[in-house]
């Protein structure tokens, strides 16, 4: 069977295409040819802008979330506020009520486990180094170290056993310096970094090994509160925070996400915003390429007559119509996706009032040439089909 792009026509002894008639119609009707490909660019460039602009604030809320370290904090529920570490105020002298060892392995057992990346347990309480007072907060440093992504260290970073962390104050306080072995009620540590000033309390505290923390405050399988970090981007926090209060009668579960909230809840409008405005100007472009399409049949009712009484199959002209459309669609939606990834880059910063980073991607960028085709084309079957199955009888008629 011969192929319909080159089914051959008899133009002065030459071989006539469909390719022919197809970049002969095109070249007639450019005007309109220039609307469709403008249409279905900015429909193209708007709905990629929304989704690309969407897509990239969600990854900077989650990415916030988790910049800010832990977002989940549980505490005894009798506790009397008397240290204050982290915005959380806790007594640790109440040694009866506070957290056990049993509860970090209790949090792991919840139904959203898998949505949960860190569990930090803290152990806070007063020594006395040189007739003054220290404030000794015990953490894992694994874990502390990565919730606490905006510590800077001077010094060597501390992995455990009888290493120690202090902050400025501290150190500016005690004459402590780096490198340095102290004594702390009769156990000897060594000073392997110092904070960086925070500009909060931790500036003024000491930090150990939760275990040695235990031992050196005699608070053996007891924990002042535990820190939770979860994967925020996928995961309900509401839910595990409920979750977490089931397995652990008896403790204040509460979720430390006020500082994000806002920004998550402008998203949130924005991603709904960006799905009925993509949705609106995709049915708009669908609808230019129809009545454009339905024009352009009209005029070539002759044309296409012509075509069929000489042999053309309906399928031929299909096939020809909706190779013209494809051929202004393809490069509409190539700088469309261009466009409009400019378009968020430009326009997410504002929305969010954070730095937004909106990434090429060549996947995304052939999903957005693949989806205007089928739009263009989709918009088109209608009015193709009705010009392919025009009476070659009536198309003569016209002459």
């Amino acid at each position: 069977m011969t192929c319909p792009f080159s089914y051959p026509l008899a133009r002065g002894g030459l071989a006539v295409t469909l390719w022919d008639i197809i970049g002969s119609s095109l070249k007639r009707r450019w005007r309109k040819a220039i609307i469709l490909t403008v249409g279905l660019f900015l429909a193209t460039s708007i709905s990629v802008a929304l989704f690309s602009a969407s897509k990239a604030m969600r990854e900077e809320v989650a990415d916030s979330f988790d910049l800010i370290g832990a977002n989940i904090s549980i505490i005894p529920t009798q506790e009397e506020l008397s240290l204050n570490y982290g915005g959380i105020s806790l007594a640790p002298s109440q040694k009866d009520t506070l957290l056990q060892d049993e509860a970090l392995q209790k949090i792991r057992t919840i139904a959203n486990a898998e949505s949960i990346a860190r569990v930090a347990p803290k152990v806070l309480g007063h020594i006395t180094s040189d007739g003054q007072p220290v404030t000794v907060v015990g953490v894992s440093f694994a874990d502390e170290l990565k919730m606490k992504k905006w510590w800077k260290i001077t010094g060597d970073q501390p992995r455990g056993g009888a290493d120690i962390l202090i902050g400025e104050n501290l150190a500016a306080e005690k004459g402590w310096h780096t490198g340095q072995s102290i004594d702390l009620n009769g156990k000897t540590f060594r000073i392997f970094g110092q904070l960086v000033p925070t500009g909060s309390d931790e500036d003024n505290l000491l930090f150990m090994d939760w275990k040695q923390a235990q031992d050196l405050l005699q608070m053996q399988g007891k924990l002042s509160f535990i820190e939770v970090s979860a994967l925020c981007s996928t995961c309900p926090i509401d839910d595990i925070t409920a979750q977490i209060g089931t397995v652990l009668p008896g403790s204040q579960v509460t979720a430390l996400k006020e500082t994000l909230v806002a920004r998550e809840g402008i998203v949130d409008r924005f991603t709904t915003l960006s799905l009925v405005v993509g949705a609106v100007t995709a049915i708009a472009g669908m609808l230019l390429v129809f009545l454009l399409v339905s024009s352009t049949i009209r005029e070539r009712t002759k044309e296409l007559g012509i075509l069929r009484s000489i042999g053309f199959r309906k399928s031929h002209l299909m096939q020809m119509l909706l190779s013209e459309v494809a051929l202004l669609t393809i490069p509409a939606g190539a700088a469309g996706y261009l466009a409009g990834l400019s378009l968020s880059r430009w326009a997410a910063p504002i929305i969010v009032q954070m730095d937004v980073t909106v990434p090429w991607n060549g996947k995304e960028a052939l999903l957005s040439v693949g989806i205007t085709v089928l739009l263009g084309l989709t918009a088109s079957l209608v009015p193709a089909w009705r010009g392919a199955s025009k009476d070659p009888v009536e198309a003569m008629r016209m002459l």
